[in-house]
Order: structure tokens, then C-alpha cells, then sequence
């Protein structure tokens, strides 16, 4: 009798649901890193370059990045070109090399941000910590490294975001624009 009400104790605890074993939330922990710019060229009084971003998965990464979205400055969103929509990660073999995303322009319902968001349609996930994608676009604007811009990623359920640089708001002057329409900038 004693060995059996054991069994069945101990059948109890092992099987019984405890109501302190919720399922976890998970971690999510993306890195926006700003790798620069390159000159590309000079139309309508504007300089055009391909701005260069690395999204990193830090060290606590329970979810694979669905998209992730940066803040651009609104008169620059219909100069926006060429956004990339394929990037190679070495660092996870098993599920491929290629990841591929669809970009949307404007405004993200979710997060509010108005910019550029890629999201992730197929191929390697970044779900797992150090795998890594490159993005890029052409769009005119400052490089200002003082001032920086908001971005937000999701994986899953989970949100993370940051700054990063970004093309700034403030029209460049080239060797085409006058003083007076430079000056007609701040008035």
C-alpha cells in the first residue's frame, strides 16, 4: 500500500500541470548597425547614396526576426530606390545561405514609423545568436552621425528596437545649387 500511494504521488507530480510552468516568453535581442555610405550620384540638385545597414542577432534570441523597420526622413521616402531584398549569412549552413525580404516605403501600422521596413519572406532566419543580414537602399541625404533615428524589429510576439544613423532631413547643397536657394532652406 505504501509503495503504490508513492507511485501515485509521485505519478501526480510528474504529470499533474503546475501552474507555475507557464511557458516562457522568450528573448529577442536585434542589433541595427550603420556601416555607411557610398556616392553614387548628382540629379536634380541632389546627392544620391547607397546607405549600408547590418541587422545582427545579439546574445538571447528565442525568435526569428519577422521584419524590421527604420525611421527615414518623410521628403526623402519617394526618392528611395534600389532596396536590397536578399542577403547572404555564412554563420548557419544548415538552413542556407540566402534570406530573402520584401521591402514596404512609408508608414508602419504597427510601430508607427515612417521609413523603410523589410520583411522576411523566405530562406535563412535570423533566429539564432551572431547570424546576421546586410541591407541597403539609394536615397539622397546627410550623413549625420550625431543624430540618430529610431528602428524597431519584431520576432514573434516580441519587439526590440534602437538608433541607428540614417540619411538626414536637411538638403546637401552640390556644386548646382546657388546660395539663395540654399538659404531659402531656412527661411
Amino acid at each position: 500500500m505504501r509503495t503504490l500511494f508513492l507511485v501515485v504521488f509521485l505519478g501526480g507530480l510528474l504529470f499533474s500541470p503546475r501552474a507555475d510552468a507557464a511557458p516562457t516568453p522568450g528573448c529577442y535581442e536585434i542589433s541595427v548597425v550603420y556601416e555607411g555610405r557610398e556616392y553614387l550620384f548628382s540629379q536634380g540638385g541632389l546627392d544620391f547614396y547607397r546607405w549600408h545597414y547590418t541587422v545582427i542577432a545579439d546574445s538571447c534570441v528565442s525568435r526569428a526576426l519577422s521584419y524590421w523597420t527604420i525611421d527615414i526622413c518623410p521628403d526623402w521616402l519617394p526618392y528611395i530606390t534600389d532596396v536590397s531584398t536578399s542577403s547572404t549569412d555564412l554563420s548557419d549552413f544548415a538552413n542556407g545561405e540566402t534570406t530573402n525580404y520584401r521591402y514596404e516605403i512609408g508608414q508602419d501600422p504597427k510601430t508607427g514609423i515612417i521609413g523603410l521596413k523589410w520583411e522576411h519572406t523566405g530562406g535563412n532566419e535570423i533566429d539564432s545568436p551572431g547570424e546576421l543580414d546586410s541591407f541597403s537602399f539609394i536615397s539622397p541625404g546627410l550623413e549625420d552621425l550625431s543624430s540618430t533615428v529610431a528602428w524597431v524589429s519584431k520576432g514573434g510576439l516580441l519587439y526590440d528596437g534602437g538608433t541607428a544613423a540614417r540619411p538626414g532631413c536637411i538638403v546637401i547643397p552640390t556644386d548646382k545649387t546657388t546660395w539663395g536657394q540654399l538659404k531659402s532652406i531656412y527661411r
